[in-house]
């Protein structure tokens, strides 16, 4: 019972009987008790229990708490030895919630503002690392934690080309997490088609479709210099800067007529 006694003292008494203002009497009722059969005083502001050697008798105060021969000074419920880390205040201890941004380890378990503070924010996971993350798995926290984002908005957590701020392409896949698919979405980057009347895998620059699938009749590529003549292609022109008629094998442009200063020869090794 040291530890809950050991700040019995007679000093504070003005008399016997009789405590000074603030301070309540201990009366011991056993004669083989740490205090013996004696009256003595104590402060208000530090408390005591009723133990097998004494009883208290408390004037105009409510009976404090002892826990394992440890005082209680804050009444909490925990003491030293069951880890209140402040016995002096009741809203520190073991079982307390973690608070955000007071500087205070408030359950005890030597860290402040972690992972769990009710007055931190609800951070969505983000295991694709694109700044997106979604409600599926959840942490509350003070800051933000590695692989967490502030948003709930990504559909896709495993791929990070997919999320609200993508461009919707034509893959089969909802690429900005809209709900919408491909053409079904009219903010889809369609692709161009170009019509090939010769089937020669070119087609005509002025006559298109857009579409996600290719429709029938059209191709990727445009530059058909004559959609009527399958043999009829684009050609490579040279450049030739000096006008001797022949080109620059580095300057080159495909058409289907050589545009001015262009020539079919790539044979000039001095095009200046």
């Amino acid at each position: 019972m040291t530890a809950c006694l050991a700040w019995l003292t007679q000093s504070i008494c003005v008399a016997p009987m009789t405590c000074v203002s603030g301070h309540g009497f201990i009366a011991s009722n056993v004669a083989n008790s740490p205090i013996g059969g004696s009256t003595m005083c104590h402060s208000a502001g530090t408390q005591m229990i009723r133990t097998r050697w004494i009883q208290v008798v408390w004037v105009g105060l409510a009976l404090p708490a002892c826990n394992n021969n440890k005082l209680d000074a804050d009444g909490d419920g925990f003491t030293e030895l069951t880890n209140d880390c402040d016995d002096n205040d009741p809203n520190i201890h073991p079982d307390a919630i973690e608070v955000c941004y007071n500087g205070i380890d408030d359950n005890c378990n030597g860290l402040e503002d972690e992972e769990g503070a009710t007055s931190g924010r609800v951070w969505y996971v983000d295991l694709d690392g694109d700044g997106y993350g979604n409600e599926t798995v959840t942490v509350m926290a003070c800051e933000q934690p590695e692989n967490y984002a502030s948003n709930k908005w990504d559909c896709n957590e495993n791929d990070p080309n997919i999320h609200p701020d993508a461009e919707e392409i034509c893959d089969t896949l909802d690429n900005d997490c809209d709900g919408l698919i491909d053409y079904a979405d009219p903010d889809v980057k369609v692709l161009t088609w170009y019509l090939d009347a010769d089937e020669d895998d070119f087609g005509q620059t002025s006559v298109t479709k857009e579409a996600c699938e290719k429709p029938a009749g059209y191709v990727a590529a445009d530059g058909d210099c004559d959609d009527a003549d399958p043999d009829v292609q684009m050609l490579t022109f040279f450049a030739d800067s000096d006008g001797d008629g022949f080109g620059d094998p580095e300057d080159t442009v495909d058409a289907c007529e050589p545009p001015t200063d262009y020539v079919d020869d790539d044979t000039d090794c001095d095009d200046t």
